[in-house]
């Protein structure tokens, strides 16, 4: 089976790539003119450009294939981002949607996010009976992804096209070469230490198993349907006791009090925003590991096969392959 996707050079399509060719499909990746590309030169794939802002390049990228994987997002936790993720997360996944139906693709297989899916409150498990609304999501960058999850869909209720979506939480694991937010987290406590830290946890999922089961739902996902993939909810302290244990990095002991954890993390945040810089220490980041991070991944586990491995695997693989590559000077 030919497939074309969109974002490979990402974390996610860092692992992915690699598992599609052991399986046997033929590869178009899809990208914009300037895309570094030199990750993917040792591999036996096609090349296509393309804009997501253009649904007529994406058609013509697509031509040729049964299936499209679309990763290509913007990811933020910056202040004043609405327009650069609605334009990149939902005008650009419009586009994709178009493009494969005039390129008469089989299925669409939709890179969507936990952050589409409402939150509820402390105390119930996040499964996929929890409503997909815009309006309830904590930030910007969740209601692009719910608005363009929506969207696709909706695709499928229309009859135009097959799509499955896939909703991972936050991916750990080895292969990735931009520097994710946990990976600089990693990185900064690894090489630097801290004195404190805050409260909270999230849910990490490695991000070979978020590979496989986006294989798998290319054949197994049902029709319009979504897909969490989900890890282990881990705290904000026991990865740092974790990295302590195993690595030998300080331990911080004095935890911030959440209110004024959220002044520091407004002022942060809005003046590196002020500054073009980006920043880990936001408004939106303290709201994700303050919020409900109890999910299941039961429907994904019966109908794909996932069975994720355990955090501390994927987070020592993790460091194992910054160090391999340079990226880590302890």
């Amino acid at each position: 089976m030919k497939v074309s996707i969109t974002g490979a050079t990402g974390h996610l399509g860092n692992s992915l790539l690699p598992q599609l060719l052991a399986e046997g499909f033929s590869i178009k990746v899809v990208c914009r003119e300037n895309t570094d590309l030199t990750p993917l030169l040792h591999m036996d794939l096609e090349i296509a450009t393309a804009e997501l802002s253009s649904a007529d390049s994406l058609s013509e990228a697509f031509k040729g294939s049964e299936c499209v994987l679309h990763l290509a997002s913007l990811i933020s936790i910056m202040p004043f981002m609405k327009r650069s993720l609605e334009l990149t997360n939902v005008v650009g996944t419009r586009n994709v949607i178009e493009a494969c139906s005039r390129s008469q693709v089989r299925r669409l297989i939709y890179i969507s996010s936990i952050h589409a899916i409402s939150q509820g409150v402390e105390g119930q498990t996040i499964d996929e009976s929890f409503s997909i609304e815009p309006s309830l999501a904590q930030d910007a960058y969740g209601v692009s992804k719910a608005k363009a999850t929506l969207d696709v869909l909706e695709a499928s209720d229309q009859g135009n096209i097959e799509t499955v979506v896939i909703c991972p939480t936050g991916f750990v694991g080895p292969y990735e070469r931009r520097g994710s937010r946990i990976g600089r987290v990693i990185k900064m406590h690894l090489e630097k230490g801290g004195i404190a830290y805050v409260s909270g946890a999230y849910d990490f999922v490695d991000v070979r198993d978020v590979s496989l089961g986006i294989i798998s739902s290319i054949d197994r996902g049902r029709n319009g349907q979504h897909y969490i993939l989900s890890g282990q909810r881990v705290s904000v302290a026991e990865l740092f006791q974790y990295l302590h244990h195993e690595n030998g990095a300080n331990r911080p002991r004095l935890k911030i009090p959440d209110s004024v954890a959220l002044g520091l993390a407004y002022i942060n945040g809005y003046a590196n925003r002020a500054l073009g810089r980006d920043s880990l220490f936001t408004p939106s980041a303290l709201h994700t590991i303050w919020s409900n991070s109890n999910i299941s991944s039961d429907l994904a586990r019966l109908e794909l096969g996932h069975n994720p491995r355990h955090w501390t695997e994927s987070i020592t693989d993790q460091i194992n392959w910054m160090r391999s590559q340079g990226l880590l000077r302890v």
